[in-house]
């Protein structure tokens, strides 16, 4: 299968590097006939480049149909100086929270010393080795039980992802690091927000994943706790329209009204780093 890679980093802003895989396979295509097929209707064009042409065989009337197949890897942000990753950040937040006054952003500014480099991670930033990433970038050994004195509700990692399919993905991945318990759903889907403060108030958990806007319903009530927080990790996963987390409308600002209320004053005391994923 031919296969061509191609580079799409332009600037930090909202591009990507990508590979394309081009299925040149050949692919038949059924014609369209009034006897057995009642799907669609035939309009009787004998020009009808779908029509069977008589005198050929079926074999030959296949066609090839290039089917682009996109494998997106991380976007350029990921792999940035922690400088640019600061700058790239605030720039969003300033296009996220267009309310906010110029001295509001200032004074919740993304600092370079906020981020943990992680260029030199080569593998994918997939959920298959997400595990492995967080071993090789955390402050902290995960895969230890959690203490019994811990307090509930209050994990070390809080994994920021734009919706709750890739969140659901982390989840099983990161279970290798101590089981189910260890970790903690904090996205809207199949599950209501009373059931979350239930189990935030009952258990110790080490890791949470979850989406901006639950996170942060969550922190509001005080069911979750940043007391241990060491680590934020900000999923650099990308949509099928090329967005991350921070350029998805339905996203974004709660993305940075939970980092401006919450996340800012843990980063600003140096007990807590960003890394991006």
């Amino acid at each position: 299968m031919p296969k061509r890679a191609a580079d799409a980093i332009e600037s930090l802003d909202g591009n990507i590097a990508y590979e394309l895989d081009e299925d040149t396979t050949a692919q038949s295509k059924k014609p369209r006939n009034a006897d057995n097929d009642t799907s669609a209707p035939h309009n009787g064009d004998s020009n009808d480049a779908d029509a069977p042409q008589e005198g050929k065989k079926d074999s030959q009337r296949k066609r090839k149909k290039k089917t682009p197949k996109f494998i997106f890897s991380d976007p350029a942000i990921a792999r940035a100086p922690l400088a640019d990753q600061a700058a790239f950040f605030n720039k969003k937040m300033e296009s996220a929270l267009r309310d906010l006054t110029s001295l509001d952003l200032e004074g919740n500014q993304f600092e370079p010393e906020f981020f943990t480099d992680t260029s030199e991670y080569d593998a994918p930033r997939d959920h298959e080795h997400f595990v492995e990433w967080l071993k090789t970038y955390g402050q902290s050994d995960y895969a230890e039980p959690i203490p019994k004195k811990a307090p509930k509700g209050a994990p070390r990692v809080l994994v920021i992802t734009c919706h709750a399919n890739r969140a659901v993905d982390l989840v099983k991945a990161s279970r290798d690091l101590g089981g189910e318990k260890a970790t903690i759903k904090l996205f809207a889907r199949h599950i209501k927000i009373g059931e979350q403060q239930y189990l935030l108030k009952k258990f110790q958990k080490d890791i949470g994943i979850g989406t901006p806007n639950r996170i942060l319903a969550l922190l509001k009530a005080n069911s979750l706790k940043l007391d241990r927080l060491d680590m934020i990790v900000i999923d650099c996963f990308l949509d099928l329209k090329d967005r991350m987390l921070v350029d998805m409308p339905e996203t974004c600002q709660d993305f940075f009204n939970l980092y401006r209320e919450f996340l800012h004053a843990k980063l600003k005391d140096e007990s807590t780093r960003i890394a991006m994923y």
